[in-house]
């Protein structure tokens, strides 16, 4: 069992966002998901939503999409 701290971040997301796919077809993934998270890990909370918005938006260049949309990143205070 583990216990959030004060710091620590919540990402919530539906499973739009790893099958979120790229113009060639290639869904995001749980890796590029957990290697974005990890670089944006020290940003505050709302620049961190906006940089994985902005970083699926390109990712898929125009390929329509499903509701993706992340639940807003939140800091434990």
């Amino acid at each position: 069992m583990s216990s959030s701290q004060a710091g620590d971040t919540l990402f919530m997301y539906t499973d739009g966002v790893t099958e979120a796919m790229s113009p060639g077809g290639e869904a995001f993934g749980t890796a590029r998901l957990e290697g974005l998270l990890a670089d944006t890990a020290a940003l505050p909370a709302e620049a961190m939503g906006r940089r994985i918005v902005a970083t699926l938006d390109d990712y898929q260049a125009g390929t329509p999409f499903d509701v993706y949309h992340p639940a807003h990143p939140e800091k434990r205070t």
